[in-house]
């Protein structure tokens, strides 16, 4: 168990089952990259568009698949977590709707689940089927040992009328997740993720061989008795971030063989705790840099940490417990601290087995295979536990505030200029929140504008109202903001991204975006090309054909392209392909007519009327 070989990426986890395709998806995570989202759609494509050309303009592939299914998607994270993007990307904006900025019940807590519910549905039939993925990784591209545990259910096509135990609680979550957010969802995006929740509550979820039975725990949402058993024979815990209350009431009521942490996190805790513990270890600093390809950076841990700075090494969160009759092991979200089951919104995934699946057996010795212990080295306690420094308390004032700004309802208003430019106003209508410090300074500025030329001073108590002039490709419901507090001598700075409603856009800004991306003919044929190539419309055949790694697209021009001959082909053997380039012309609009060559309107109305007659016949 827990084999350093046995490796999968979310990714991978989340790419449709053989002749399914995506239906719908929501997705949670504590800290979030606009980036790392990208992934999501592309991993429901089955297509990689790493590929940029060299005027730095989005990959196709990344493009349809953003367009085809970021309307399915739904990831919720916690408000204050989004990192800034290292670069503005105008794909960003078919993902303004899909990011949601949440704020957990209790004040003072964080919404800290890592969990996917994704529904699939069969190409042929109308079947469905259901998948879970419980993960340790938020959604952002950090490197460290995670774990993740899939389930999926059997095909189905109408739920069966019981609600199941097992679900009930992660069906409950889903549908409750609407209600926290920082601004309300369209009602379509509501229905959808109604829908899930009431299939999720009446399917079985299948637990990985050879675990037999499986619950699922919800915490911050209401009351929650511990999941954990009253005692055992044996546990080991692996967290990376510790609590000594936590950790001492573990040590009370079982006998803790082992504790894997990080070096940080132990030098906290009580070492009169530790003491009651068979064994503490740490990861080896070289498996580290082998699973990374760098090492650890220094400091101590913390979950509220800037969402710019990524973590690495442990950030697997997993209980192990030996008892009377066999094995439970916990796994997902919660830390062994304290705010993990008394206030943070967590999931935690059971699974219940033989003793075979023990303590005994991932810490056993692999003997030529690398096993998870041979990935340890033993931690020696401190004499005493190590205070924060002041940096690191003044950082979680830091912390604080930006929950709090992000947690407040922005509107971003487009107002027009001229036929060229836009005025973006941002405005609350609630103060922004305000803390004791010597100085404390925020700015904010639209995510898809330069800081140095846009950020604008907003004042602490007061509501915000401030103006950025911009393009078509400029506007956005990403804003970034960032606050410096001062105390003293000593300074500390996050930078974070909100989300705003966007009211009084373009209604055909989309429309207008997607041409302006198309806009190279070459570009337009190698689209074209793509969707031909395969039933998702994004791989194969004609993928990569003309590509130079160096040069983009290469000898790709209209003329030396048979294309009626492709498009006359697909009529005949693959129909359904051409729906993917109607439905690009349609959401095109009025201004696909800017973009196709000259006389291809002509060629498409006679291939899709061919189309439309084979689809009736």
């Amino acid at each position: 168990m827990l084999s350093p070989h046995d490796r999968t990426s979310l990714v991978e986890a989340l790419r449709p089952p053989a002749g399914h395709i995506l239906d719908a998806a929501v997705g949670t995570s504590f800290t979030l990259d606009l980036e790392a989202v990208l992934t999501a759609p592309l991993a429901f494509a089955m297509h990689d568009a790493r590929e940029t050309g060299e005027d730095g303009q989005e990959p196709v592939g990344l493009l349809e698949a953003v367009r085809r299914h970021t309307q399915r998607i739904t990831v919720f994270c916690q408000a204050g977590q989004i990192a800034i993007p290292s670069r503005a990307r105008t794909v960003f904006a078919w993902l303004e709707e899909s990011v949601v900025e949440v704020v957990p019940p209790r004040t003072g807590r964080l919404f800290h689940p890592k969990v996917w519910v994704v529904r699939y549905r069969s190409r042929t039939t109308d079947q469905r089927l259901l998948r879970v993925l419980c993960a340790t990784r938020n959604l952002t591209f950090d490197t460290s040992w995670d774990t993740l545990l899939t389930l999926d259910s059997a095909p189905y096509t109408t739920p069966p009328p019981r609600s199941r135990a097992a679900t009930t609680p992660l069906a409950d979550f889903t549908r409750r997740l609407p209600s926290l957010a920082t601004r309300a969802l369209s009602p379509d995006r509501l229905a959808v993720i109604e829908q899930l929740a009431d299939e999720l509550a009446h399917v079985d979820l299948h637990p990985p061989e050879p675990f037999t039975d499986l619950r699922l725990h919800v915490f911050g949402l209401a009351e929650a008795p511990s999941p954990f058993p009253n005692r055992s024979l044996r546990a080991l815990v692996i967290s990376p971030f510790l609590g000594t209350h936590a950790v001492a009431a573990l040590t009370e009521q079982h006998h803790v063989a082992a504790l894997v942490s990080r070096p940080e996190a132990l030098d906290r805790i009580d070492p009169g705790v530790l003491a009651e513990i068979e064994r503490i270890a740490v990861l080896n600093s070289a498996a580290e840099v082998e699973a990374d390809g760098r090492s650890a950076p220094e400091g101590p841990p913390t979950e509220d940490r800037d969402p710019s700075v990524a973590l690495s090494g442990l950030h697997a969160k997993l209980y192990l417990f030996d008892t009377d009759d066999g094995t439970r092991l916990f796994t997902g979200s919660a830390n062994a601290t304290s705010a993990a089951f008394d206030g943070n919104v967590e999931v935690l995934a059971e699974l219940r087995g033989p003793a075979s699946v023990g303590v005994a057996s991932l810490l056993a010795d692999s003997g030529r295979d690398t096993g998870f212990d041979d990935l340890l080295v033993d931690y020696t306690p401190l004499d005493h536990p190590a205070d924060p420094p002041e940096e690191e308390k003044l950082q979680l004032v830091v912390d604080h505030l930006r929950h709090a700004i992000a947690g407040v309802r922005f509107t971003a208003r487009v107002g027009d200029d001229d036929d060229d430019t836009y005025r973006l106003r941002l405005t609350t209508e609630d103060p922004l929140p305000t803390i004791h410090a010597d100085d404390v300074s925020i700015t904010a500025w639209p995510a898809s504008l330069a800081e140095e030329l846009s950020a604008r001073a907003l004042t602490p108590g007061v509501p915000v109202d401030v103006a950025f002039p911009t393009s078509l490709e400029g506007l956005t419901a990403f804003f970034a903001i960032r606050i410096t507090v001062s105390r003293g001598r000593l300074s500390s700075t996050s930078a974070f991204l909100v989300t705003a409603d966007l009211v009084e856009a373009p209604a055909d800004r989309h429309s207008r975006l997607l041409a302006a991306m198309l806009r190279d003919p070459d570009r337009l044929l190698r689209y074209l090309l793509m969707l031909l190539s395969d039933p998702d419309g994004l791989g194969g055949e004609f993928a990569h054909r003309g590509r130079d790694p160096g040069r983009g697209w290469v000898g790709g021009a209209w003329d030396d392209v048979p294309v009626l001959e492709h498009l006359v082909r697909a009529v005949d053997r693959h129909p359904d392909r051409l729906d993917h380039f109607q439905a690009l012309l349609r959401d095109l609009d009025e201004h696909r007519d800017s973009i196709l060559p000259d006389g291809f309107a002509t060629i498409w109305d006679a291939v899709w009327t061919a189309r439309q007659g084979e689809g009736t016949a």
